[in-house]
C-alpha cells in the first residue's frame, strides 16, 4: 500500500509513503463521494493531506491499483498495449442511485480517459485497421468490450489489440 507520486513511479513500481496494511495504522483516504481534489493518508500515526493533482495514483491493501484523473481515482485494470480502467459511478435509478461500474481507456500511462466505446476506440486507433475491423466484428455494443476470457486469462479487447498488432 502506498501512493505513487508521479507516471514514472507507476512505470518502476515506486512507492511513496509506503504502509502496511495488517498493523491497521496506515490508511489512505480518497473522498470520493464528492469528487474532492484531496486526499489524506494516515502514515507512521500521522495524518498527511495531498492534492490529487499532485499524485499519480495510489496502491491499496487489496494490490489494486488507481489512477487519479479530474479529482477522482480510476482502478487500473490492465496496462498491455494501452491503459484500461474502471470507476464505480453513482447512477440514478427509478428510486435511488446505484453504483455503477463504468469503463475508461488510454493510450499512454498519463494520457486523458476516453470512455470505452467503440466509437472512442475506432478513433483512437484509427491508423490501426485491424484493430479497427476486429472491433466491428466482435462487438456488437459497447457493454460488450469488458468481456473477459477466461482461457486466454486477458480481455478479450486486449487480445484483439495484441493480435492486430503482430
Amino acid at each position: 500500500m502506498g501512493l505513487y507520486l508521479s507516471a514514472d513511479d507507476f512505470l518502476n513500481n515506486k512507492l511513496s509513503y509506503p504502509g502496511d496494511c495488517s498493523s491497521g495504522g496506515y490508511r489512505i483516504k480518497t473522498h470520493e463521494l464528492f469528487q474532492s481534489p484531496g486526499m489524506t493518508i494516515v502514515y507512521n500515526g500521522k495524518k498527511k493531506v495531498f492534492s490529487k493533482d499532485e499524485l499519480y495514483g495510489y496502491r491499496d491493501c487489496k494490490d489494486r491499483v488507481y489512477r487519479f484523473y479530474d479529482h477522482a481515482a480510476y482502478r487500473i485494470l490492465d496496462t498491455a498495449g494501452f491503459y484500461l480502467y474502471s470507476y464505480s459511478k453513482l447512477v440514478q435509478g427509478e428510486k435511488i442511485a446505484r453504483p455503477e461500474e463504468v469503463y475508461y481507456f488510454s493510450l499512454k500511462v498519463d494520457d486523458r480517459l476516453h470512455p470505452l466505446t467503440i466509437g472512442e476506440l475506432q478513433n483512437a486507433f484509427a491508423g490501426n485497421a485491424r484493430f479497427r475491423h476486429a472491433l466491428e466484428s466482435q462487438f456488437k455494443s459497447d457493454k460488450e468490450l469488458i468481456a473477459y476470457d477466461g482461457v486466454e486469462k486477458t480481455y478479450k479487447i486486449k487480445w484483439l489489440y495484441s493480435d492486430s498488432s503482430k
